[in-house]
């Protein structure tokens, strides 16, 4: 059940990244290492977009971070592919197949036996809080600065 909306955002955010790219504009900076300036459309409605990112195609690079952080492609890597008819898929990390999934789901998986074998039967060991995260009873005290709207 989880898997499924994992994949479900995962598909949803393609779609978006796909339909954003189409509003971008793409300058080249040099066509042989695939270095591009990918310029936002501004959104009078949203106020939101006329950035510019940087995009190199062959360090699998985009300055907006989100490759860097989802190893999927962003809108502005996207719009560069769609710019020199290069399939953005390739640009995709190998998590996102479904030969990975295959392999990790893949390997002999033991059961855990009985619940009482598994936990410690004795209670020797006892938490200790730290004094100092223990808040005083009652209600906590402001610290917000009033003003003349109080």
């Amino acid at each position: 059940m989880q898997d499924n909306y994992i994949v479900l955002r995962l598909l949803k955010n393609f779609k978006k990244n796909q339909e954003q790219a189409c509003s971008h504009i793409v300058h080249i900076y040099d066509i042989h290492s695939t270095r591009f300036e990918v310029e936002e459309t501004f959104n009078p409605i949203t106020q939101r977009g006329g950035q510019k990112w940087t995009v190199n195609l062959n360090d699998h690079y985009c300055q907006c971070g989100k490759y860097s952080a989802l190893h999927y492609s962003c809108s502005h890597i996207i719009a560069a592919c769609g710019y020199v008819s290069i399939n953005y898929f390739q640009y995709e990390d190998v998590v996102y197949t479904n030969e990975h999934i295959l392999k990790a789901y893949s390997a002999q998986w033991w059961p855990l036996g009985n619940e009482a074998t598994i936990s410690p039967s004795d209670d020797s060991w006892t938490l200790i809080l730290d004094p100092s995260t223990i808040r005083a009873k009652g209600r906590p005290k402001s610290t917000r600065i009033r003003n003349e709207m109080d």
